[in-house]
């Protein structure tokens, strides 16, 4: 139902390989097992900048890559070009076209009332018509047609090359250089390729047609008129992040919401209470604004924990100890040792 929580069902599958997180220990994918605290492991990973070597599997070669780009010095200052655009005053601003989105999908469920659905697509289709809307003025079309045109496949074989293929970099290393000569044959080559192009399209319309000078773009835009080292082949390609991972992560979460809310029935009964007592109190708009949803702690506390179990991006947030090794807590760990991020959000204990 999920692309990326399917990508994540291999690890919920073997979860027997994870066992030990229980009993707070850490277990890498070697004969070493590390018992110590995660949440003194983690905050240690992070202060020693733990950079898994083959995250450029799922980003690739980009002069400009917010998540790749793992000089510090480049990437605060390519951060700084984009942060305005990102920052949450203006996610604040764009309530208003998330609203259209959320009208049009009700509109479309309710047409199907009675029926079987697969919710999970429609909320996918909702997350890339959303990414549509406040990233080009426009959304996609997706809900309103029903029709996601074989995208969602696409990222769904890109993600899925992209997971096996980042235990293997030797691999995609070798095959990038045999392109010229054998041709195309990883999915995770989308990514940069076929999501790069609908990025560059939906950006040339964007120009071309006009619109918000405040959605993503035209706030870029306005951006490279005062820093012209943002060029626009580094806007196409943060487009082409809000596209490819922006939808699918977005989708994640929801779907992971909502399936957790009617596996739980004790939490979606409480959450439905809270909702109607809100509801008769005159405390929620219709659609629920940012700010409403920001302050019901039921809701919030939902959120987080759906987000906790099925994290969009888990399986590629994994650190990689130095060449050199490292102490954690009074614990050597070996060189190359990677440790999923995906164990520290299923540690009770974090």
């Amino acid at each position: 139902m999920v692309n990326g929580i399917a990508s994540l069902s291999t690890f919920i599958e073997n979860m027997d390989m994870w066992s030990a997180l229980r009993q707070t220990s850490c277990k890498i994918p070697s004969p070493l097992v590390v018992e110590t605290d995660l949440t003194s492991t983690l905050q240690e990973c992070w202060r020693s900048q733990l950079i898994p070597e083959d995250l450029h599997v799922v980003q690739g070669n980009r002069p400009f890559d917010l998540t790749g780009e793992r000089n510090e010095k480049v990437h605060s200052e390519q951060r700084k070009l984009v942060a305005t655009a990102y920052s949450m005053s203006s996610m604040v601003h764009f309530e208003s076209k998330v609203n259209v989105v959320i009208e049009t999908l009700i509109h479309k469920l309710e047409a199907r009332c009675g029926k079987t659905i697969d919710l999970g697509h429609w909320l996918q289709m909702w997350a890339f018509d959303v990414i549509g809307s406040i990233s080009f003025s426009q959304p996609f079309g997706y809900v309103e047609s029903g029709d996601d045109e074989g995208v969602f496949k696409r990222i769904q074989n890109a993600m899925g090359s992209a997971a096996w293929l980042m235990h293997a970099g030797w691999l995609l290393r070798l095959h990038q250089k045999l392109i010229p000569i054998c041709g195309n044959w990883l999915a995770v080559n989308d990514r940069n390729g076929y999501f790069f192009q609908v990025a560059c399209r939906e950006v040339s319309g964007r120009i071309n047609r006009g619109g918000d000078d405040k959605d993503i773009i035209g706030q870029l835009l306005e951006t490279q008129k005062i820093k012209p080292q943002l060029k626009d082949l580094d806007i196409s390609f943060m487009m082409t992040s809000n596209v490819f991972a922006g939808s699918d992560s977005t989708s994640i979460a929801f779907q992971s919401i909502f399936y957790l809310l009617l596996t739980h029935p004790a939490a979606h009964d409480r959450l439905m209470r809270e909702l109607r007592e809100r509801e008769e109190k005159g405390e929620l708009s219709d659609p629920v604004s940012f700010q409403e949803a920001e302050s019901w702690s039921y809701l919030q506390a939902i959120i987080y924990e759906a987000m906790r179990l099925y994290a969009p991006a888990a399986f590629v947030l994994d650190r990689v100890v130095p060449p050199e090794g490292m102490m954690i807590e009074d614990k050597f760990v070996p060189g190359n040792v990677s440790c999923p991020f995906f164990i520290f959000t299923r540690d009770l204990s974090f």
